[in-house]
C-alpha cells in the first residue's frame, strides 16, 4: 500500500435463531466516500468501481460483497483523510430470507457501533457488521374439513340494515303507498243485564196477518131470516122509541 493512501476490510457476522440457515448468505454493503480535496489533487489516485469523483468533485460511490465470516478487503484505497459510511440493505442478501427475518444491520469500527469512519496512512480499518436472524412460523395450510378436522365456526355477525333517506315527494318520486291493513275489532263477551247495564232492545216483529177462515156452511141447515122491524106507519121507528 502506497504512503498517503489507505484502505477497509468488512468482516460480517450472523446471530441469532437462524444463523445456521443464514450462513451462506452474500450481502452488498454500499460505500459512499468523500475525499478531503478535489480529486483532481491526486492525480495518481485510482478512484474504485462505481460513480467516480473526477475534476473538482470529491464524492463517489462504490460497493463491496461481504459474506459470514470471512473479512473482504474493499478493492482500492483512498487518499488518507477520506471519509467512508457503509450502509447495507439485507433485501439484497442472497439468496433471499426463508423461514426467517433480517434485523437491523450493526455496524463497528474500533469496538465502537458506527458505520462512519476515515482513511488513515497505509493502514486497513477493520469494520465489523453484524446481523442478527429471528426465525418465522412456516405458513399451515388450511385442510379441507373432515370428521376429524371439523371447520371452524365462523363469528356470527348482526348486519346493520342501511338507512335510506326519504326524499321528499317530486312529480319524478311520487310518494310511496302505505299498505292497506284491515283491523279485525275484539270479541267482546257479553255481561248479564243489571240496572247499570240494561239488556239489549230486541229487535221489533212485525206479526203476520191471518186470514180468519168462515166454517163452512151446514147444507139443509135453516138460514134465520134477517127482517126489519116496521112501524104501524110501515115506516122505520125512531131511534130510541120502545116497542109496545
Amino acid at each position: 500500500m502506497e504512503p498517503g493512501f489507505g484502505g477497509f476490510d468488512v468482516t460480517k457476522v450472523v446471530e441469532g435463531e437462524a444463523a445456521a440457515q443464514a450462513a451462506g448468505s452474500s450481502f452488498v454493503v454500499d460505500v459512499a466516500y468523500e475525499l478531503p480535496a478535489a480529486a483532481s489533487s491526486y492525480p495518481d489516485w485510482k478512484a474504485p468501481e462505481g460513480q467516480k469523483a473526477t475534476g473538482e468533485g470529491r464524492t463517489g460511490t462504490s460497493s463491496v460483497t461481504v459474506k459470514p465470516g470471512e473479512p473482504v478487503a474493499f478493492d482500492g484505497t483512498f487518499p488518507v483523510g477520506t471519509k467512508i459510511t457503509l450502509t447495507e440493505d439485507t433485501s439484497k442478501a442472497q439468496p433471499a430470507a426463508s423461514g426467517f427475518s433480517w434485523g437491523e444491520p450493526a455496524f463497528t469500527v474500533d469496538g465502537q457501533k458506527t458505520n462512519t469512519f476515515t482513511i488513515r496512512d497505509q493502514e486497513l480499518v477493520k469494520v465489523s457488521l453484524t446481523n442478527t436472524t429471528t426465525a418465522t412460523p412456516p405458513t399451515t395450510a388450511q385442510m379441507p374439513p373432515t370428521a376429524s378436522n371439523p371447520p371452524a365456526t365462523p363469528p356470527t355477525t348482526t348486519a346493520t340494515p342501511p338507512t335510506t333517506a326519504q326524499a321528499p315527494p317530486t312529480a319524478s318520486n311520487p310518494p310511496a303507498t302505505p299498505p292497506t291493513t284491515t283491523a279485525t275489532p275484539p270479541t267482546t263477551a257479553q255481561a248479564p243485564p243489571t240496572a247499570s247495564n240494561p239488556p239489549a232492545t230486541p229487535p221489533v216483529n212485525t206479526p203476520t196477518t191471518t186470514t180468519q177462515e168462515q166454517p163452512p156452511s151446514t147444507l139443509g141447515a135453516p138460514v134465520p131470516p134477517t127482517s126489519t122491524p116496521k112501524t104501524p106507519n110501515g115506516g122505520t121507528p125512531a131511534a130510541g122509541a120502545h116497542r109496545c
